[in-house]
């Protein structure tokens, strides 16, 4: 056991480790919603990685396509993404900043609208994922298709992708991860006339934002499209009837909840 003497400082040295230590801190602080946090960080980051590998420049290039994609800038987030996988898409093993890169483009193509673009990217990040056994990054991958289909009009294809990542999230007790899920359900849900259910899903998932802190993190176009499902879901019940289904998924124990959940008959995806 340490004993009762002084603290010991932070090493703050620059090297390698730290590099990669600024990048999980990032990687950390956006599940946060953290944006000046990730900001000073990433500039850190950067700033050391020009004096080392090549690995460290996509440590750092990864923490910067973070801090993009929590600003809010999805022509950023495509040309740093770009950068990294110029130089790493065939490397092996798969590295996690080469996940981020992949993951990212397909976010931002979502969200800039680009709908043809953002599947290309995201069905070329599962075949990665598959390759290598990855889960929990196909799991991602299987969010941001949701709302791929979404975008496209196709709302119970959404839900198939999306409980096919929230199956995932939920095995991994990734709970920033499952409460991005479940919103998605509800706005797929919301899309397909299901505004009770929509509801219901929006409070249970309101559980997880209310012990994480800012829902879907504060990433813009999902934070828009949580508030734009929730505004929808209160006009076609109406007041009392928004406010009973959310408070009874409010009040549903969260295992129970998703357990039923991913315990829905699957939906023809034709959607």
């Amino acid at each position: 056991m340490r004993g009762n003497g002084p603290p010991v400082p932070p090493d703050t040295e620059p090297g390698p480790a730290r590099v990669k230590a600024l990048f999980i801190s990032c990687l950390t602080l956006i599940t946060l919603g953290d944006l000046d946090g990730i900001e000073a960080r990433t500039a850190e980051c950067l700033a050391q990685a020009e004096h080392f590998g090549v690995a460290e420049a996509a440590a750092a290039t990864a923490s910067a396509i973070l801090a993009a994609t929590l600003r809010g800038g999805p022509a950023q987030v495509v040309s740093l993404s770009e950068v990294l996988l110029a130089t790493h898409r065939a490397e092996e093993p798969l590295t996690f900043p080469t996940m981020v890169a992949l993951v990212s483009t397909g976010h931002a193509y979502v969200a800039a609208g680009r709908i043809a673009k953002a599947i290309g990217r995201l069905e070329e990040h599962g075949a990665t994922c598959d390759r290598h056994g990855e889960r929990c990054q196909r799991a991602w991958g299987d969010l941001l298709r949701a709302q791929a289909e979404l975008a496209r009009g196709r709302p119970r294809a959404a839900q198939e992708y999306a409980r096919a990542a929230l199956a995932v999230k939920y095995r991994l007790h990734d709970s920033v991860g499952y409460g991005m899920c479940l919103d998605v359900l509800a706005q797929a849900a919301a899309t397909d006339g299901q505004v009770e259910h929509a509801a219901h899903l929006l409070g249970l998932a309101q559980q997880v934002w209310d012990t994480l802190g800012r829902p879907q993190t504060g990433i813009p176009a999902w934070t828009a499209a949580r508030e734009a499902c929730e505004q929808h879901t209160r006009q076609a019940l109406g007041g009392h009837a928004y406010r009973l289904a959310f408070h009874t998924g409010y009040e549903t124990d969260l295992d129970t909840g998703i357990a039923r959940t991913l315990g829905t008959p699957g939906s023809d995806s034709s959607g």
